[in-house]
C-alpha cells in the first residue's frame, strides 16, 4: 500500500482528533499503529472490522482511523457494538466528522457477528467489552472468545490490534490511576506483567509453540494504555 494512504489516514485523523478534543493515549496509540501498518500490512485494500463501536471523542474514535483507512483503500469498514443506545450515536459520530465516509456499524453481539460475517477481513480492531482494572478478566475473556471467533477466517498476513493493554515489570511493579465513576482516582499496582483485554491473547502468543501469530508491536512498561499488535504467520 502506497505510505501516501497512511499519511492521508493519520493526518485526517489527528486533524478531526485535535479538533474535536479527543483522549491524548489513543492519538499516541493510532500513531503507532499507522507506522506498524505502513511497515507490515501485506494488502492494498484493507477490510477492517472494529468490535465496540467508536462515538465518542473523549474516548479517542479510533474506529475513525481504520475507517478512513479503508476507505482510502476502497475497502469494507463495519464496527459492532451489543449497546443499542449508541447504534445512532456510532453514525452519527461519523457522518459528522465526515460525511463521504462509507462504512456499516451493527448492533450485535460480537462474538456471534464475527461467527456469521459474509467478509473476510484483514485487519481487525478488538477494543470491545469495557475494561474493569478492578476486574479485568472478563474483557480479556471476550476478546479472547472474539479473536478464536476470526484467527482461522483472516488470511496470512492479516493484522489484529488489540486496545486497552497495561504493562508492568514483575521486579518493579506499575501502578495505574483508575479514574472511578464518582469522579474520584485510585493507585492501582498491575499484579501481572500484562493486564487488558488482550492478556489473555497476549500470553497464548507469547507462550505457544509455533504459534501462527506474531507480535509486531513493542509495549512500553510505564503504566500508559498500549494497543498489542499481532501478525498471521
Amino acid at each position: 500500500m502506497n505510505s501516501l494512504i497512511y499519511e492521508k489516514a493519520f493526518s485526517t485523523y489527528k486533524t478531526h482528533h485535535q479538533a474535536n478534543n479527543g483522549g491524548a493515549e489513543t492519538i499516541v496509540g493510532i500513531e503507532i499503529v499507522n507506522d506498524i501498518l505502513q511497515e507490515h500490512f501485506p494488502f492494498d485494500v484493507a477490510n477492517c472490522i472494529e468490535t465496540g463501536g467508536s462515538h465518542n471523542w473523549a474516548d479517542g474514535m479510533a474506529g475513525f482511523y481504520f475507517c478512513l483507512l479503508s476507505n482510502l483503500t476502497y475497502g469494507i469498514f463495519h464496527s459492532v457494538d451489543n449497546d443499542i443506545n449508541i447504534h445512532d450515536k456510532v453514525i452519527n459520530a461519523f457522518k459528522k466528522a465526515d460525511p463521504t465516509l462509507i462504512g456499516l456499524h451493527t448492533t450485535s453481539d460480537s462474538i456471534a457477528f464475527l461467527n456469521e460475517i459474509d467478509f473476510i477481513p484483514n485487519l481487525l480492531f478488538l477494543d470491545s467489552w469495557d475494561l474493569n482494572l478492578y476486574n479485568p478478566f472478563p474483557s480479556a475473556v471476550h476478546t479472547l472468545r472474539e479473536f478464536l471467533a476470526m484467527e482461522d477466517k483472516m488470511p496470512v498476513g492479516s493484522i489484529i490490534i488489540i486496545d486497552d493493554n497495561y504493562f508492568s515489570d514483575f521486579h518493579n511493579p506499575t501502578w495505574v490511576d483508575c479514574n472511578n465513576a464518582d469522579g474520584s482516582i485510585e493507585r492501582i499496582t498491575l499484579p501481572y506483567h500484562v493486564i487488558g483485554k488482550g492478556s489473555n491473547i497476549y500470553a497464548w502468543v507469547d507462550t505457544t509453540i509455533d504459534c501462527p501469530w506474531k507480535f509486531i508491536s513493542t509495549n512500553p512498561i510505564d503504566g500508559s494504555r498500549s494497543m498489542i499488535v499481532i501478525q498471521k504467520q
